[in-house]
């Protein structure tokens, strides 16, 4: 009986033994860049031991460092459940190949990080697969896209930069809402970009509005509601800033300004002023650094503060001060 009892107790200490080496075989651990390399391949990588990955299909972390600006080798599958992409502050990602990620992995850029998308592959069912987390001064640049007829589908951004050159309208279909930093668009085309389709869309910008070069619609203008929060300024040094609508439909779009310092300074480019409304919020600042005009059927509304210097407004518009 002693004997039998002893064999129990010694199969049971195998079991609990055998189970704790699994969970410690199969525990998350945590790799990091070892310089500016490519992503995909695994002696890119050390954890806090000098051990590289033997793949990246386990929850694990990988996070690229400060100063390292990887690139993608090859394609990159990082398909384990729960793991983790990080960009740290002044580390950068070129995604010159294609990225595909578990649907439950997050892909973290923090402050001061970049990505730059540089392929075409369909981003909705690969990088942006998974779960985004991008903080409030991280840098995306879309230098690349699967085509024009596919918007982004990332709501909420930190510093957006767009330099894809699409071969028709791109339509975000209302998918962005926040822009938290600047929002740059900065290439050759004259095919616009556009936030909206024919429905009513908001899109904030916490920083600067920039338009070196490009096309820039609201959306197609149709009758409906269009808003533009801006709380720091709308800088234009070339492209077109407008607002289309088919012939005998006027859409509302709207350029509200926000912040305690907000502007409008312009040095190029061309700015259709016909179907722009302009707003200064409560409690908000509108430097004027130019005259303005106002269109017949637009307007000017302050609910907060108009400084105007010596520039003044004109045209056949409408202007209301609230207080």
């Amino acid at each position: 009986m002693k004997n039998l009892y002893s064999t129990k107790h010694l199969k049971s200490l195998l079991t609990t033994l055998f189970l704790v080496n699994i969970i410690y075989i199969s525990k998350a651990n945590t790799y990091y860049s070892i310089g500016s390399l490519s992503v995909s391949s695994t002696l890119s990588w050390r954890d806090a031991l000098g051990i590289s990955p033997t793949g990246f299909n386990l929850t694990d972390t990988f996070v690229i460092k400060s100063t390292h600006i990887m690139y993608v080798g090859s394609n990159w599958k990082v398909t384990g459940l729960n793991s983790t992409i990080i960009i740290e502050n002044g580390g950068s990602l070129k995604a010159n190949d294609s990225i595909n990620l578990n649907s439950s992995t997050t892909f973290n850029i923090k402050d001061g990080g970049s990505y730059i998308h540089m392929n075409n592959s369909f981003a909705p069912t690969s990088i942006f697969n998974g779960i985004e987390v991008f903080e409030a001064r991280r840098n995306v640049e879309i230098n690349n896209w699967y085509d024009y007829k596919t918007p982004i589908t990332v709501n909420t951004f930190g510093n957006l930069k767009i330099t894809y050159n699409p071969s028709d309208i791109w339509n975000q279909e209302n998918n962005i809402s926040l822009i938290q930093g600047n929002f740059f668009l900065d290439n050759r085309s004259r095919n616009a970009f556009q936030f909206a389709n024919n429905s009513n869309h908001t899109v904030t910008i916490n920083k600067n509005f920039i338009i070196k070069s490009r096309v820039f619609n609201f959306s197609g203008a149709y009758s409906k509601i269009y808003r533009l929060n801006i709380k720091g300024g709308f800088i234009q040094n070339g492209g077109i800033l407008s607002h289309q609508s088919p012939s005998g439909i006027l859409g509302i779009f709207t350029m509200n300004f926000t912040g305690d310092s907000s502007f409008i300074y312009r040095t190029g480019g061309t700015y259709r002023i016909l179907k722009i409304n302009y707003s200064v919020d409560t409690n908000a600042k509108f430097y004027m650094t130019r005259r303005m005009q106002i269109p017949i059927s637009r307007s000017f509304t302050v609910n907060g503060t108009l400084m105007c210097d010596t520039f003044a407004m004109f045209g056949s518009g409408s202007f209301y001060f609230t207080t």
